[in-house]
This record gives structure tokens, sequence and C-alpha cells, in this order.
């Protein structure tokens, strides 16, 4: 059975709540008038894009798991070592109302967004915390990802409805984890190196949790 995406008129109608809820207000103010460096966004775009579902699907130890994506995006299944199909409530597959590269925002929004909240399943024993330490494990990923690609960073105008308000909330995680670094090593000349990257997530798992406190 196929789940409906969510329509314009839909996303149109949550995003004040989520906009008042996590206090975005000024933040996405700031970026509709042009007070954010629009490169801020692009690698923010670019960093969710280059993020893939490995650890979110690797909790408590299960770190033989597999995650295979149908290229439609929506479909995903969770294989363990064993070859059988995950279906502990913590780590299996899940349907994706938006594809995870294509559209990383709405992605982030309609899917991992409920997922660091309440989890994968009504009887999802993990914590906010340890969700959202398995998330900033894949973002590393999309980090370095987008890194060795930053002198051709995909370029985006964000019109879309939703897409200002998910990137206000990474720019809410970034300044509350004083991760303003993230953006400094995109720039010409930086070379990263472990200690400078791990600091730099460890400083978005402390926004990540401040902020999703709220």
């Amino acid at each position: 059975m196929s789940v409906a995406q969510p329509s314009e008129i839909e996303f149109r109608d949550k995003f004040p709540d989520f906009v008042q809820e996590y206090q975005l207000t000024t933040i996405l103010e700031d970026i509709k008038e042009g007070r954010i460096e629009r490169r801020k966004l692009i690698i923010i775009y670019n960093i969710l894009k280059h993020t893939y579902e490995v650890y979110i699907h690797q909790q408590r130890g299960q770190y033989g798991n597999t995650v295979y994506l149908h290229k439609d995006g929506h479909k995903e299944a969770v294989y363990g070592p064993d070859g059988n199909l995950v279906k502990d409530g913590i780590n299996d597959g899940s349907y994706n109302y938006f594809h995870p590269s294509d559209q990383p925002l709405h992605h982030f929004w309609a899917d991992m967004h409920p997922w660091i909240i309440w989890g994968n399943s009504r009887g999802d024993p993990t914590s906010r915390d340890e969700r959202i330490f398995s998330y900033v494990s894949d973002l590393e990923g999309g980090v370095r990802r987008a890194y060795s690609e930053r002198n051709k960073l995909i370029a985006q105008d964000f019109d879309e409805p939703g897409q200002k308000e998910v990137l206000a909330l990474f720019l809410s995680i970034v300044e509350t984890g004083n991760a303003g670094a993230l953006f400094n090593i995109f720039d010409e000349g930086v070379n990263i190196n472990d200690d400078m990257l791990l600091d730099i997530l460890r400083r978005i798992v402390r926004g990540m949790r401040t902020v999703y406190a709220k």
C-alpha cells in the first residue's frame, strides 16, 4: 500500500506551528530578507543531500544492518547480517515521504524530524539523545561528502514551501551549539582534519539536544 506524499497545502498549514515551537521566527526572517549569507544555506542543503541513513538503522549495537533504498526514494528495507529483514521496532526500514537526496530539506522535515522526536515505532525504547547521536553520526558522512565536492556545491533558491523553515532550524542548531566552524571548513584553502570535524559534530549534537528540548 502506498502512502500519499503530503500536499503543498498540508505543508503550509503545518509550518507556522513548527516555526513557533522551535522559536525560528527571527532566523527565518533573516533568511527571507537576505541577512543570512546564501552560501551557508547552500552548504546546509548539500550536507543534507549527502547524508545517508546508516547509523540510524544500526542503533543499540546492531552494526551489521544494511539499508536498501528503492530508486523512488520512498520505500526502504533494512536487513541484518543474517540476511533477515529487521523488525525490532528500532532499526526497521520506513516509508519516506520525500526522496532523501532529491528533496533533502523536505525529507528532513517530513521523515527525519518526526523520527528524532518519536522514534521508529510506538515501542521504540531509544531516547531522543540516542537518536540525535545516531543522526549526527550519519551527518558526519554528509559533511565529508559535501566537503569533497565543495567546489561544485549544488545551488538552490529555496522557494518551495518549508525549505527556508528547515534551513532556519539547522541554523538555530548550529548557532545554539556554537558550531559555526561548520561553514568555515568550506572556505577555499581549508584542509579538514578528523579533530576539527569531531569538534564540530560534538557541537552540533549539543545544539540539537538543546533545540529539540524546547
